[in-house]
């Protein structure tokens, strides 16, 4: 025990600060920025310029399923579009915006709208490259699809509202098939009009069709369901590799601790969490961001024991100003994370006790796993 706690002693010395750990839910880096993504300016002249090449990808992909029964004239080529691209949807909006433009048009009542922003605040998350146009910027002509249709709130409740909004944040552009078209024979790759007027095919030069653009709705999280947290998950920090001290601490888990080829060196947030199919990673970062949570340096200056009777637990903890990061970093965690099935994320489902989450007791209900 003796050499134990002096190896222990030996890394607590070696180390002054813990690089910001990365997470494997909570990622230095996140993608998608803050809940409320930063607004980005986008012309309305660019949205018409990606609806028209994801209509071309669209009828790109429409003409490769036709075989032998392309259309061999110009007017038939645009009867065809007609048909298989009547408009095009982008979603560049923040359904959170979308709400507000709701309330200020009265479309919605100010209680509801608050409940319903209360709902995206916690469950929504952003497609891929998602854009949030601002809304002075917004056409006074444009087709907004939230601004039509709209079910009475009261029959949906708030939740249904913010899951309707978040697939209507879009606008609908109208095209011409003509347009399209003349677009697509411009490029001069898949077809051309020959000396009769007919339409000649040439695949070979055909570049592959474009990606579509800003085609994804904003998702909705569902609620956790008491199956859904499962012993497998964690929501935790883990000591990177890259870290200066990981070696180091690697040796003496090595040589002490009976978990060391289960469990990576970590910090248990909450344990046990949920699959990432339940509750998206880059839901969590956007929100985190959106509370003002910044990335923060560990100090782990002290060495605390856990007495199990049988065993001891030794572990390295927080300074006091590391351990209120981490507490404040908790609370954020549970502010912006759907309910749990217990009410409570520190207690898991079935269980009459608290779970290993970083409450206010951080430090008191650890468990031999917890922290090493």
């Amino acid at each position: 025990m003796a050499d134990q706690r002096e190896a222990i002693v030996q890394i607590k010395r070696s180390i002054s600060r813990l690089e910001a750990a990365e997470a494997r839910w909570l990622h230095a880096e996140a993608s998608g920025g803050k809940r409320k993504l930063s607004e980005t300016s986008f012309h309305p002249t660019e949205w018409r310029e990606v609806g028209i090449s994801n209509a071309i990808s669209r009828l790109i992909h429409k003409l490769n399923t036709c075989g032998e029964n392309l259309p061999r004239t110009k007017d038939k080529f645009i009867r065809l579009a007609e048909r298989r691209i009547p408009g095009q949807k982008l979603f560049l909006f923040d359904p959170c915006t979308v709400v507000e433009d709701l309330k200020e048009r009265n479309l919605i009542q100010a209680n509801m709208a608050d409940d319903v922003l209360q709902h995206l605040s916690s469950l929504a998350v952003s497609p891929p490259n998602a854009v949030c146009v601002p809304k002075a910027e917004w056409p006074a002509n444009a087709h907004y699809l939230w601004r039509k249709a709209l079910p009475r709130p009261e029959a949906l409740g708030a939740k249904g509202v913010a899951n309707w909004v978040c697939d209507r944040a879009a606008v609908q552009l109208s095209i011409p098939a003509a347009e399209v078209v003349s677009s697509l024979l411009a490029a001069d790759e898949l077809c051309k009009v020959d000396k009769e007027g007919r339409l000649r095919y040439n695949w070979e030069r055909q570049s592959p069709p474009a990606e579509l653009k800003h085609q994804l709705p904003w998702t909705f999280e569902q609620s956790i369901r008491s199956g859904d947290v499962i012993v497998k998950a964690a929501l935790m920090i883990d000591l990177p590799e890259s870290n200066p001290a990981y070696q180091q601490v690697q040796q003496v888990r090595k040589d002490h601790d009976p978990a060391f080829e289960r469990w990576m060196p970590h910090i248990n947030l909450i344990y046990p969490f949920v699959d990432l199919d339940v509750l998206t990673a880059s839901g969590l970062q956007q929100r985190l961001q959106a509370s003002g949570h910044e990335a923060f340096d560990i100090e782990l200056n002290d060495i605390g024991v856990f007495d199990f009777n049988a065993t001891k637990n030794f572990h390295l903890r927080p300074s006091k100003d590391s351990e209120s990061k981490l507490l404040n970093l908790y609370t954020q965690l549970v502010n912006i994370m759907p309910p749990s099935p217990t009410g409570n994320w520190q207690k898991a489902p079935g269980s009459n006790s608290k779970g290993k989450g970083k409450g206010k007791d951080t430090g008191n209900d650890e468990t031999e796993d917890e922290t090493e």
